[in-house]
Protein backbone atom coordinates (compact mmCIF):
# COMPACT_ATOMS: atom_id res chain seq x y z
CA UNK A 1 0.00 0.00 0.00
CA UNK A 2 1.24 3.49 -0.87
CA UNK A 3 2.35 5.18 2.38
CA UNK A 4 1.09 8.53 1.09
CA UNK A 5 -2.40 7.26 0.24
CA UNK A 6 -3.97 8.43 3.51
CA UNK A 7 -2.66 11.98 3.07
CA UNK A 8 -4.37 14.62 0.98
CA UNK A 9 -2.52 16.52 -1.72
CA UNK A 10 -2.77 19.70 0.34
CA UNK A 11 -1.20 17.93 3.34
CA UNK A 12 1.63 16.62 1.18
CA UNK A 13 2.34 20.13 -0.09
CA UNK A 14 2.60 21.33 3.50
CA UNK A 15 4.98 18.46 4.23
CA UNK A 16 7.09 19.40 1.21
CA UNK A 17 7.27 23.00 2.37
CA UNK A 18 8.27 21.94 5.90
CA UNK A 19 10.94 19.57 4.59
CA UNK A 20 12.46 22.32 2.46
CA UNK A 21 12.49 24.64 5.46
CA UNK A 22 14.20 22.04 7.68
CA UNK A 23 16.83 21.33 5.04
CA UNK A 24 17.44 25.05 4.61
CA UNK A 25 17.99 25.55 8.35
CA UNK A 26 20.27 22.50 8.63
CA UNK A 27 22.44 23.72 5.76
CA UNK A 28 22.56 27.18 7.27
CA UNK A 29 23.57 25.85 10.69
CA UNK A 30 26.28 23.39 9.64
CA UNK A 31 26.03 21.64 6.29
CA UNK A 32 29.00 19.36 6.93
CA UNK A 33 27.88 18.13 10.35
CA UNK A 34 24.26 17.65 9.22
CA UNK A 35 25.10 16.04 5.88
CA UNK A 36 23.55 12.65 6.70
CA UNK A 37 20.28 14.14 7.98
CA UNK A 38 20.09 16.53 5.03
CA UNK A 39 20.48 13.62 2.61
CA UNK A 40 17.69 11.70 4.36
CA UNK A 41 15.31 14.67 4.36
CA UNK A 42 16.16 15.48 0.75
CA UNK A 43 15.29 11.94 -0.31
CA UNK A 44 11.96 12.19 1.52
CA UNK A 45 11.24 15.58 -0.07
CA UNK A 46 11.85 14.16 -3.55
CA UNK A 47 9.41 11.30 -2.88
CA UNK A 48 6.73 13.64 -1.50
CA UNK A 49 6.97 16.03 -4.43
CA UNK A 50 6.97 13.13 -6.88
CA UNK A 51 3.70 11.94 -5.31
CA UNK A 52 2.25 15.47 -5.59
CA UNK A 53 3.13 15.69 -9.29
CA UNK A 54 1.73 12.23 -9.89
CA UNK A 55 -1.62 13.19 -8.34
CA UNK A 56 -1.81 16.49 -10.21
CA UNK A 57 -1.01 14.73 -13.47
CA UNK A 58 -3.80 12.20 -12.78
CA UNK A 59 -6.25 15.01 -12.05
CA UNK A 60 -5.27 16.76 -15.25
CA UNK A 61 -5.72 13.58 -17.31
CA UNK A 62 -9.11 12.93 -15.70
CA UNK A 63 -10.39 16.41 -16.55
CA UNK A 64 -8.52 16.45 -19.89
CA UNK A 65 -6.68 19.70 -19.11
CA UNK A 66 -3.41 20.49 -20.92
CA UNK A 67 -0.60 19.22 -18.76
CA UNK A 68 1.70 22.22 -19.25
CA UNK A 69 -0.97 24.76 -18.38
CA UNK A 70 -1.51 23.55 -14.83
CA UNK A 71 1.91 22.15 -13.98
CA UNK A 72 3.62 25.46 -14.61
CA UNK A 73 0.97 27.16 -12.51
CA UNK A 74 0.13 25.44 -9.21
CA UNK A 75 3.38 23.62 -8.53
CA UNK A 76 5.75 26.43 -9.46
CA UNK A 77 3.78 29.29 -7.93
CA UNK A 78 3.77 27.76 -4.44
CA UNK A 79 7.47 26.99 -4.64
CA UNK A 80 8.22 30.46 -6.02
CA UNK A 81 6.47 32.11 -3.07
CA UNK A 82 8.50 30.06 -0.60
CA UNK A 83 11.67 30.89 -2.51
CA UNK A 84 10.92 34.63 -2.48
CA UNK A 85 10.21 34.56 1.26
CA UNK A 86 13.55 32.83 1.91
CA UNK A 87 15.52 35.24 -0.32
CA UNK A 88 13.90 38.31 1.24
CA UNK A 89 15.10 37.17 4.67
CA UNK A 90 18.72 37.53 3.54
CA UNK A 91 20.43 40.71 4.73
CA UNK A 92 21.01 43.29 1.99
CA UNK A 93 24.55 43.08 0.63
CA UNK A 94 26.14 46.52 0.83
CA UNK A 95 29.45 48.20 1.60
CA UNK A 96 31.10 46.47 4.54
CA UNK A 97 29.24 43.18 4.00
CA UNK A 98 31.09 39.92 3.48
CA UNK A 99 30.63 38.52 -0.03
CA UNK A 100 31.26 34.90 0.96
CA UNK A 101 28.50 35.00 3.60
CA UNK A 102 26.04 36.57 1.16
CA UNK A 103 26.83 33.99 -1.53
CA UNK A 104 26.50 31.14 0.99
CA UNK A 105 22.99 32.27 2.02
CA UNK A 106 21.89 32.64 -1.60
CA UNK A 107 23.31 29.21 -2.39
CA UNK A 108 21.24 27.64 0.40
CA UNK A 109 18.11 29.14 -1.15
CA UNK A 110 19.17 27.93 -4.57
CA UNK A 111 19.67 24.36 -3.36
CA UNK A 112 16.38 24.26 -1.49
CA UNK A 113 14.02 25.94 -3.94
CA UNK A 114 15.57 26.43 -7.37
CA UNK A 115 17.81 23.53 -8.29
CA UNK A 116 15.79 20.94 -10.17
CA UNK A 117 12.76 23.24 -10.48
CA UNK A 118 12.54 24.40 -14.13
CA UNK A 119 11.46 27.99 -14.63
CA UNK A 120 12.38 29.24 -11.14
CA UNK A 121 15.97 30.29 -11.79
CA UNK A 122 15.11 33.60 -13.58
CA UNK A 123 12.83 34.58 -10.66
CA UNK A 124 15.52 33.60 -8.20
CA UNK A 125 18.14 35.71 -10.01
CA UNK A 126 15.86 38.77 -9.95
CA UNK A 127 15.11 38.25 -6.25
CA UNK A 128 18.81 37.79 -5.46
CA UNK A 129 19.76 40.97 -7.32
CA UNK A 130 17.16 42.85 -5.29
CA UNK A 131 19.16 41.96 -2.15
CA UNK A 132 22.14 43.92 -3.46
CA UNK A 133 22.64 47.48 -2.28
CA UNK A 134 21.55 50.28 -4.62
CA UNK A 135 25.07 51.07 -5.84
CA UNK A 136 25.86 47.41 -6.40
CA UNK A 137 22.64 46.89 -8.36
CA UNK A 138 23.48 49.84 -10.57
CA UNK A 139 26.98 48.50 -11.17
CA UNK A 140 25.66 45.04 -12.04
CA UNK A 141 22.96 46.29 -14.42
CA UNK A 142 25.48 48.48 -16.25
CA UNK A 143 28.13 45.76 -16.45
CA UNK A 144 27.20 44.96 -20.05
CA UNK A 145 25.73 41.48 -19.61
CA UNK A 146 23.70 41.16 -16.39
CA UNK A 147 23.85 37.55 -15.10
CA UNK A 148 20.93 35.30 -16.01
CA UNK A 149 22.00 32.14 -14.17
CA UNK A 150 23.06 31.37 -10.62
CA UNK A 151 26.61 30.48 -11.68
CA UNK A 152 26.95 33.78 -13.54
CA UNK A 153 25.61 35.80 -10.58
CA UNK A 154 27.86 33.98 -8.12
CA UNK A 155 30.89 34.57 -10.34
CA UNK A 156 30.06 38.29 -10.68
CA UNK A 157 29.73 38.79 -6.91
CA UNK A 158 32.90 36.85 -6.06
CA UNK A 159 34.93 38.58 -8.78
CA UNK A 160 33.88 42.12 -7.90
CA UNK A 161 33.12 42.08 -4.19
CA UNK A 162 35.02 39.19 -2.61
CA UNK A 163 37.31 40.04 0.27
CA UNK A 164 40.98 40.48 -0.58
CA UNK A 165 41.94 39.15 2.85
CA UNK A 166 44.20 36.17 3.29
CA UNK A 167 42.93 32.99 4.93
CA UNK A 168 44.40 34.04 8.28
CA UNK A 169 42.94 37.55 8.16
CA UNK A 170 39.57 35.95 7.44
CA UNK A 171 39.98 33.56 10.37
CA UNK A 172 40.84 36.50 12.62
CA UNK A 173 37.31 37.88 12.11
CA UNK A 174 36.08 35.08 14.40
CA UNK A 175 37.73 36.90 17.30
CA UNK A 176 36.04 40.19 16.38
CA UNK A 177 32.52 38.96 17.22
CA UNK A 178 31.31 40.09 20.63
CA UNK A 179 28.07 39.20 22.48
CA UNK A 180 25.41 41.89 22.82
CA UNK A 181 24.15 42.51 26.38
CA UNK A 182 24.93 38.95 27.50
CA UNK A 183 22.68 37.46 24.81
CA UNK A 184 24.72 34.28 24.47
CA UNK A 185 22.18 32.50 22.30
CA UNK A 186 22.30 35.18 19.63
CA UNK A 187 26.09 35.29 19.93
CA UNK A 188 26.33 31.52 19.43
CA UNK A 189 24.14 31.74 16.33
CA UNK A 190 26.21 34.54 14.82
CA UNK A 191 29.41 32.69 15.69
CA UNK A 192 28.19 29.50 13.99
CA UNK A 193 27.27 31.46 10.87
CA UNK A 194 30.65 33.16 10.84
CA UNK A 195 32.48 29.85 11.34
CA UNK A 196 30.61 28.33 8.40
CA UNK A 197 31.54 31.33 6.27
CA UNK A 198 35.19 31.17 7.35
CA UNK A 199 35.38 27.42 6.76
CA UNK A 200 33.94 27.77 3.26
CA UNK A 201 36.40 30.56 2.52
CA UNK A 202 39.39 28.57 3.79
CA UNK A 203 38.25 25.38 2.05
CA UNK A 204 37.64 27.10 -1.30
CA UNK A 205 40.94 28.96 -1.14
CA UNK A 206 42.84 25.77 -0.30
CA UNK A 207 41.12 23.92 -3.14
CA UNK A 208 42.06 26.64 -5.64
CA UNK A 209 45.66 26.79 -4.45
CA UNK A 210 46.09 23.00 -4.45
CA UNK A 211 44.43 22.20 -7.77
CA UNK A 212 41.12 20.94 -6.40
CA UNK A 213 42.48 19.08 -3.36
CA UNK A 214 40.17 18.83 -0.36
CA UNK A 215 41.00 20.42 2.99
CA UNK A 216 41.49 17.50 5.40
CA UNK A 217 40.93 17.67 9.15
CA UNK A 218 44.70 17.34 9.76
CA UNK A 219 45.49 20.17 7.38
CA UNK A 220 42.79 22.32 8.99
CA UNK A 221 44.47 21.81 12.39
CA UNK A 222 47.79 22.88 10.84
CA UNK A 223 46.08 26.02 9.54
CA UNK A 224 44.77 26.72 13.05
CA UNK A 225 48.30 26.26 14.42
CA UNK A 226 49.44 29.02 12.06
CA UNK A 227 46.50 31.16 13.21
CA UNK A 228 47.42 30.73 16.90
CA UNK A 229 51.04 31.60 16.14
CA UNK A 230 49.98 34.77 14.29
CA UNK A 231 47.69 35.86 17.14
CA UNK A 232 50.53 35.46 19.66
CA UNK A 233 52.90 37.30 17.34
CA UNK A 234 50.40 40.14 16.89
CA UNK A 235 50.13 40.63 20.67
CA UNK A 236 53.90 40.52 21.28
CA UNK A 237 56.67 43.13 21.11
CA UNK A 238 57.39 41.85 17.58
CA UNK A 239 53.96 42.83 16.26
CA UNK A 240 55.61 44.69 13.38
CA UNK A 241 56.50 41.28 11.93
CA UNK A 242 52.81 40.32 12.00
CA UNK A 243 51.84 43.52 10.19
CA UNK A 244 54.44 42.80 7.53
CA UNK A 245 53.77 39.12 6.78
CA UNK A 246 50.02 38.66 7.38
CA UNK A 247 49.09 40.09 3.98
CA UNK A 248 51.58 37.80 2.19
CA UNK A 249 50.27 34.42 3.32
CA UNK A 250 47.91 33.57 0.45
CA UNK A 251 49.74 30.36 -0.45
CA UNK A 252 51.29 29.50 2.93
CA UNK A 253 49.70 26.54 4.71
CA UNK A 254 52.28 25.35 7.26
CA UNK A 255 53.74 26.80 10.44
CA UNK A 256 57.41 26.43 9.50
CA UNK A 257 57.03 28.69 6.47
CA UNK A 258 55.30 31.37 8.55
CA UNK A 259 57.95 31.20 11.29
CA UNK A 260 60.70 31.50 8.68
CA UNK A 261 59.08 34.60 7.19
CA UNK A 262 58.57 36.24 10.58
CA UNK A 263 62.10 35.47 11.78
CA UNK A 264 63.60 36.62 8.48
CA UNK A 265 61.78 39.94 8.74
CA UNK A 266 62.82 40.50 12.35
CA UNK A 267 66.47 39.61 11.62
CA UNK A 268 66.47 41.97 8.67
CA UNK A 269 64.96 44.78 10.78
CA UNK A 270 67.60 44.37 13.49
CA UNK A 271 70.39 44.29 10.89
CA UNK A 272 69.02 47.36 9.10
CA UNK A 273 68.65 49.26 12.38
CA UNK A 274 72.22 48.43 13.41
CA UNK A 275 73.50 49.41 9.97
CA UNK A 276 71.60 52.70 10.08
CA UNK A 277 72.97 53.50 13.54
CA UNK A 278 76.55 52.65 12.63
CA UNK A 279 76.33 54.61 9.37
CA UNK A 280 74.88 57.62 11.14
CA UNK A 281 77.52 57.55 13.89
CA UNK A 282 80.31 56.95 11.38
CA UNK A 283 79.22 59.91 9.31
CA UNK A 284 79.04 62.15 12.36
CA UNK A 285 82.44 61.17 13.76
CA UNK A 286 83.99 61.34 10.32
CA UNK A 287 82.89 64.94 9.91
CA UNK A 288 84.14 65.84 13.39
CA UNK A 289 87.59 64.36 12.69
CA UNK A 290 87.90 66.07 9.32
CA UNK A 291 86.86 69.42 10.82
CA UNK A 292 89.45 69.21 13.60
CA UNK A 293 92.21 68.09 11.24
CA UNK A 294 91.49 71.00 8.92
CA UNK A 295 92.15 73.33 11.89
CA UNK A 296 95.33 71.53 12.83
CA UNK A 297 93.75 70.07 15.99
CA UNK A 298 93.72 66.50 17.21
CA UNK A 299 90.25 64.95 17.09
CA UNK A 300 88.28 65.21 20.31
CA UNK A 301 86.76 62.15 21.86
CA UNK A 302 82.98 62.33 21.56
CA UNK A 303 81.18 61.10 24.68
CA UNK A 304 77.50 60.18 24.51
CA UNK A 305 74.95 60.77 27.28
CA UNK A 306 74.94 57.07 28.11
CA UNK A 307 78.72 57.01 28.40
CA UNK A 308 78.63 60.02 30.76
CA UNK A 309 76.08 58.27 32.96
CA UNK A 310 78.25 55.13 33.03
CA UNK A 311 81.28 57.20 34.04
CA UNK A 312 79.40 58.85 36.92
CA UNK A 313 78.10 55.49 38.09
CA UNK A 314 81.60 54.02 38.01
CA UNK A 315 83.08 56.94 39.98
CA UNK A 316 80.30 56.68 42.58
CA UNK A 317 80.94 52.95 43.01
CA UNK A 318 84.67 53.52 43.55
CA UNK A 319 83.98 56.20 46.18
CA UNK A 320 81.46 53.97 47.95
CA UNK A 321 83.86 51.01 48.00
CA UNK A 322 86.62 53.18 49.46
CA UNK A 323 84.40 54.42 52.32
CA UNK A 324 83.23 50.88 52.98
CA UNK A 325 86.84 49.78 53.37
CA UNK A 326 87.40 52.61 55.86
CA UNK A 327 84.36 51.49 57.86
CA UNK A 328 85.60 47.88 57.98
CA UNK A 329 88.95 49.12 59.27
CA UNK A 330 87.17 51.07 62.05
CA UNK A 331 85.16 47.95 62.98
CA UNK A 332 88.35 45.92 63.44
CA UNK A 333 89.75 48.63 65.69
CA UNK A 334 86.61 48.74 67.88
CA UNK A 335 85.54 45.11 68.50
CA UNK A 336 83.36 45.79 71.54
CA UNK A 337 81.27 48.55 70.00
CA UNK A 338 77.55 48.20 69.22
CA UNK A 339 77.51 48.86 65.50
CA UNK A 340 73.81 49.73 65.39
CA UNK A 341 74.35 52.44 68.02
CA UNK A 342 77.64 53.60 66.55
CA UNK A 343 76.26 54.09 63.06
CA UNK A 344 72.55 54.83 63.43
CA UNK A 345 72.11 55.59 67.13
CA UNK A 346 69.55 52.80 67.08
CA UNK A 347 70.24 49.52 68.89
CA UNK A 348 67.57 46.80 68.46
CA UNK A 349 69.42 44.04 70.32
CA UNK A 350 67.06 44.04 73.33
CA UNK A 351 64.00 44.15 71.03
CA UNK A 352 65.19 41.08 69.15
CA UNK A 353 66.78 39.02 71.95
CA UNK A 354 64.82 40.08 75.05
CA UNK A 355 67.88 41.13 77.06
CA UNK A 356 70.11 44.24 77.27
CA UNK A 357 72.75 44.79 74.59
CA UNK A 358 76.19 43.61 75.88
CA UNK A 359 78.12 45.96 73.57
CA UNK A 360 79.35 49.49 74.18
CA UNK A 361 77.13 52.47 73.24
CA UNK A 362 79.81 55.09 73.87
CA UNK A 363 81.61 55.32 70.55
CA UNK A 364 80.01 56.59 67.34
CA UNK A 365 81.06 56.30 63.75
CA UNK A 366 80.93 59.36 61.48
CA UNK A 367 77.54 60.07 59.93
CA UNK A 368 79.10 60.30 56.51
CA UNK A 369 80.12 56.65 56.59
CA UNK A 370 76.84 55.44 58.10
CA UNK A 371 75.57 55.04 54.52
CA UNK A 372 77.81 52.03 54.12
CA UNK A 373 76.61 50.01 57.11
CA UNK A 374 76.00 46.42 56.05
CA UNK A 375 73.26 44.10 57.44
CA UNK A 376 75.96 41.75 58.76
CA UNK A 377 76.95 44.39 61.32
CA UNK A 378 73.46 44.73 62.80
CA UNK A 379 72.69 42.40 65.72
Amino acid sequence: MDKYAEYSTSSLKDDSKELRHQIFELRKADAAANAALITELEAERVKVEKEIRSRETAEIAEHKFPVTAVTSGKADNGLAKDMLVAVNQITVFDAGSEASEFVAELYNCYLNYVKGAPGLEPRFIKAAISRLGTDYQRQLLHSGEPPETWDALKSFIETNYSSKMTVYQKMHTLFELDPDHHDWTAYATRLENRINSVFNFVSDTFSKEKGGAQLTAKKLMEVWAVMIFLEKLKDSDDAKAYDYIVGQLDAVWNLNSVVTRAKGYLDRCIRDENLANSTQNGSFFGKAVQKNRSRGQSPKRVVTVTQKQDQKSSEGSKKKNQKHKEFLAWVKQNPGVCYGWAVKKNCRYEEKHGKPCPHSHSDSYTEENALFTQPDFQH
